[in-house]
């Protein structure tokens, strides 16, 4: 099974991602050997702390620092797709750069809702982000937000907007993240697969380990629905491997 990983924190010095080009190098590998064949560099971006400007000139070294460092050491990797992942901020919606946030080739961005109360803002500017900016969300880690009945309330409302779900890898792997991401699966989305590997040891890539429990407990057909909205989403990516 050919793995996309669309959500990881390979590049080095962005974020609380790789702390050197070295551990990148690595995660690339470890990647490579969990059968990943396209993995999305999507490093954090918050539009209250730093520029566009300064966050994709920032992105863009630390992609060819990683390149020289792979070519140097004539080591096997995966393709690499930039992306960001996007905190989601009032106002958001309305930044003219946001195009230049999406995963490379597509009109999909990467948003992880804010670590605050959600009060009405929040639909708007996914709405906005959606309707306005004719844009796709894909919604990072969502199973994070449902351990409150304050955000199972408001996700119910958020999943009226034909809204994407990036599932990470190591939700599938434990009891209580099944019966989270069960209940998650009630709101009928597409679902797509992201490590959110931040390291090489407690926040690692796992794709593979998460394919194997997927069909495990939940049936070799989510596995092929997951492969398909891949595909389908992300066609261009799959084109080039």
């Amino acid at each position: 099974m050919k793995l996309i990983d669309l959500h990881s924190h390979i590049l080095p010095n962005m974020d609380d991602g790789a702390r050197d080009v070295e551990t990148s190098a690595a995660m690339l590998q470890a990647a490579l050997d969990q059968g990943v064949v396209h993995i999305a560099a999507t490093s954090h971006y918050y539009s209250d702390r730093q520029s566009i400007s300064d966050f994709l000139s920032a992105r863009q070294t630390a992609y060819i620092k990683l390149l020289n460092k792979i070519h140097e050491k004539e080591i096997m990797y995966p393709q690499i797709g930039l992306g960001a992942e996007v905190y989601l901020t009032r106002g958001l919606s309305a930044r003219e750069y946001l195009e230049s946030l999406c995963y490379e080739g597509t009109n999909i961005i990467l948003i992880e809702l804010p670590y605050e109360p959600w009060g009405s803002w929040v639909y708007r500017e996914l709405e906005s982000i959606i309707v306005d900016r004719a844009l796709t969300v894909l919604l990072a880690h969502p199973e994070r937000y449902v351990s409150s009945p304050w955000n199972v309330k408001s996700l119910r409302e958020y999943m009226q907007l034909p809204l994407l779900l990036q599932i990470n890898a190591d939700s599938f792997l434990s009891r209580s993240g099944r019966m989270i991401l069960s209940k998650l699966g009630k709101f009928q989305k597409p679902w797509l697969l992201g490590s959110d590997c931040h390291n090489l040891k407690q926040r690692k890539n796992n794709l593979s380990e998460a394919a194997e429990a997927i069909e495990k407990y939940f049936g070799k057909g989510l596995t092929e629905k997951i492969e398909r909205n891949t595909k389908r989403f992300f066609a261009a990516w799959g084109e080039n491997d």
